[in-house]
Formats: structure tokens, sequence, C-alpha cells
């Protein structure tokens, strides 16, 4: 059994497009572009998958913290005698 989505996802969308753009670019209608803008969609979508692990694993620690800070027994203090 496949877990596969089936989808081609934001990087390989990208991909896709810079491939076309690429392949444009070196035909010649898109000649007067710069390699930047020709690679821009790919950039553009391992950028946001990159921010998207980022925020995970930022929520991920500041769970942890929470969690963490939950489970702790509370601290006695000694009373002076």
């Amino acid at each position: 059994m496949s877990n596969s989505s089936g989808g081609i996802g934001l990087v390989g969308l990208g991909l896709l497009v810079s491939i076309v753009l690429a392949v444009l670019k070196l035909a010649g209608p898109l000649a007067a572009w710069s390699w930047v803008l020709v690679a821009s969609p790919f950039l553009i979508g391992i950028a946001t998958t990159l921010a998207i692990i980022f925020l995970v694993f930022i929520f991920a620690v500041i769970g942890a913290a929470v969690v963490e800070a939950k489970t702790q027994k509370p601290v006695r203090k000694l009373s002076a005698r």
C-alpha cells in the first residue's frame, strides 16, 4: 500500500516552472531575463518549504517546553528552624 499523495508538491512545481523558463531563456523568448528571475520559482519553493520546517521546529520546541514546565513537580521551600 502506497502512502504517496500523488501530488507534485511545492518544490516540484517550482522546479517544473524553472525548467520551462530556462528552456525559454535558452531558446530566445526570455533571453533578456536574468538567471535569478528564471530560477526564482524553484528558489521560492525551497524558501517556503524551509520556512514551514523552521516554524514546525519552533512550535515543537515551545510545545515541549510547555509540557516540561507543566509536568515538573513544584519545589518545596525548606523552612528555617
